[in-house]
């Protein structure tokens, strides 16, 4: 995610992913997440594979850390708690166990962030405050 983000911004970043306490596979959340937010523009153009690869490296310098972190938090518990998802599904793709009570991971312990609601993977987030 070096390109992505300003320099200071990746800093904090990687700072996110090793200490990330819900996942080991964060960072895919986290390009998830960048999709999710480029999608209308993505879906409109009707973009290849290939066309969005240059169009997400484009982006370069020009996402919002806290915005692409917080929909990446979001997105993670939206996840996590859609009932629909069976628990062998959801466990493989949070990488959790049974030993892991889902209880564990309610913690949004680097940002204060509104989880969205079941309806939206991508809310509002009004309440993001910069730590700069």
């Amino acid at each position: 995610f070096k390109r992505e983000f300003k320099d200071n911004d990746v800093l904090e970043l990687w700072e996110v992913i090793w200490t990330c306490p819900y996942n080991t596979d964060y960072t895919l959340f986290i390009a998830t997440a960048i999709l999710l937010q480029e999608r209308d523009v993505i879906l409109k153009n009707k973009m290849a594979f290939a066309d969005i690869l240059r169009y997400i490296n484009d982006l370069s310098q020009r996402l919002s850390l806290h915005d692409v972190l917080g929909h990446t938090e979001s997105l993670f518990h939206n996840i996590r708690s859609q009932p629909d998802i069976p628990y062998n599904i959801k466990s493989h793709i949070l990488h959790i166990n049974d030993d892991t009570p889902l209880s564990s991971l309610d913690s949004t312990a680097h940002r204060n962030i509104t989880v969205a609601s079941q309806d939206s993977l991508l809310p509002s987030y009004s309440n993001m405050s910069s730590t700069n």
